[in-house]
């Protein structure tokens, strides 16, 4: 019997998202406005990088589109993760993935959905 480790990795979903940065810690200036984006983006980042957000039965990846000021790419292994948690509030539609290094904030329409996907891979694993 194989492990679902040993099985292909297939895509069980992607959509488009922006992972929420904090500008200065990408080694570029503000942007004019950052203190009211960092209000509406509830204080985890001040930009957002516009991508795809992919989950597979292994891990979760972004990619930033080339529209970007800064490349921003992720590879979390599903192993990595030490808690996934919606923190949308008002219209804004937000999710956490929380990892050793520090947690990544991504803003994404349909946030249950994403976390039934990631946390379906994580248990199937």
């Amino acid at each position: 019997m194989s492990s679902l480790s040993d099985a292909p990795e297939r895509i069980l979903l992607e959509k488009s998202a922006n992972l929420v940065v904090v500008s200065t810690d990408l080694g570029l200036r503000p942007l004019p406005g950052a203190g009211l984006r960092r209000v509406l983006l509830r204080g985890f980042g001040d930009e957002s990088l516009g991508g795809r957000l992919t989950v597979t039965n292994r891990r979760v990846l972004f990619g930033a589109h080339a529209a970007n000021r800064a490349a921003a790419n992720l590879d979390i292994p599903l192993g990595e993760l030490t808690s996934v948690d919606n923190v949308s509030a008002g219209i804004a539609r937000m999710m956490r993935l929380a990892v050793p290094a520090g947690p990544h904030v991504f803003v994404v329409w349909g946030v249950p959905a994403v976390i039934d996907a990631i946390e379906s891979a994580r248990t199937s694993g």
